[in-house]
């Protein structure tokens, strides 16, 4: 395969693993199981799929095992769980869509802690992208005829709590800037495996899937949105440019929109669409590397 080829096929890779990611909120819904059971599931079933996976590529061989790598991956792990907690959480009480746009508000974050904790510069046009990020998830959150059906306080709860899952995903990506010597695949691995043990006590196994529709949803969520979403995304990270991952990275909310729209039949204001297209700059802004100083960066649910 040619290097253009190659490209073209990683492109395509990452464009269908962020797509992927944008249906997960319908899955969760549809396996009408609590945040918890959904996790784990997802957990349990992407994990055994990810190990075999890590075992085949002999990853785990490369890995350089240190007392700070493991404080870190311990950090990184419960991280993201939590995270997932939260998000799925959020599905319950928002709309998937904007719940999702509020979740994406990640890069602002990554930015403003940066910025804090490792004394990032912050340029004038960061500075600009943080002002648009506020100002869409403001235009988001305001009440509007497109929530109407929709409690209030069950709405501001869902915001809230991608919000917070948004949160976990920020100090999980800051600590793995520090993470080295450990493949990707690895410490995804261990993210999966660390939320099957803690997770596992609190799982409601009175109230597992009644209906073959529910147990297929849970099982694609291991299946296809954990092992095969990132294998897709460890296959083409190391072929792109920050840019690109950065642009594509925004088919995550819009598939997530879309099914939102189509699936569950919801509208959404004209306010709404302009915070959306805010955060969205907002945050292109901010993962674009400057023209000579090109890093690899990503997001993922």
């Amino acid at each position: 395969m040619s290097r253009n080829q190659s490209h073209g096929a990683a492109l395509a890779e990452y464009a269908l693993a962020m797509s992927i990611s944008g249906t997960i909120g319908a899955f969760v819904i549809g396996s009408g199981q609590s945040a918890i059971n959904t996790v784990f599931a997802r957990c349990v079933i992407g994990g055994v799929l990810l190990g075999i996976y890590v075992i085949a590529t002999r990853s785990l061989s490369q890995a350089k095992f240190t007392k700070a790598s493991l404080v870190l991956l311990a950090v990184i792990a419960s991280s993201i769980v939590v995270n997932w907690v939260c998000l799925f959480s959020s599905y319950r009480y928002a709309p998937i869509g904007m719940v999702t746009m509020i979740y994406h508000l990640q890069p602002v974050m990554v930015f403003i802690a940066g910025s804090i904790l490792f004394g990032e510069v912050v340029s004038k046009i960061r500075l600009t992208a943080l002002l648009l990020a506020v100002g869409g998830a403001l235009l988001i959150i305001m009440p509007n005829e497109a929530d109407d059906h929709l409690q209030g306080v069950s709405v501001f709860t869902g915001y809230g709590l991608a919000f917070l899952a948004a949160i976990f995903y920020t100090a999980a990506t800051l600590a793995g800037k520090k993470l080295a010597g450990v493949p990707a695949p690895v410490t995804a691995l261990c993210q999966l495996a660390l939320g099957s043990v803690v997770l596992a006590p609190f799982v409601d196994y009175k109230h597992l899937p009644d209906t073959d529709a529910e147990w297929a949803c849970l099982a694609t969520l291991g299946v296809v949105h954990s092992a095969f979403m990132y294998i897709l995304i460890y296959s083409s990270y190391k072929k792109l440019q920050t840019s690109q991952i950065a642009v594509l990275g925004y088919l995550y909310p819009l598939v997530a929109l879309l099914v939102d729209a189509l699936y569950f039949n919801r509208s959404i204001s004209i306010l709404q669409i302009c915070g959306c297209i805010l955060i969205a700059c907002s945050g292109l802004c901010i993962s674009m590397p400057p023209a000579k100083k090109i890093t690899q960066k990503a997001s993922v649910a």
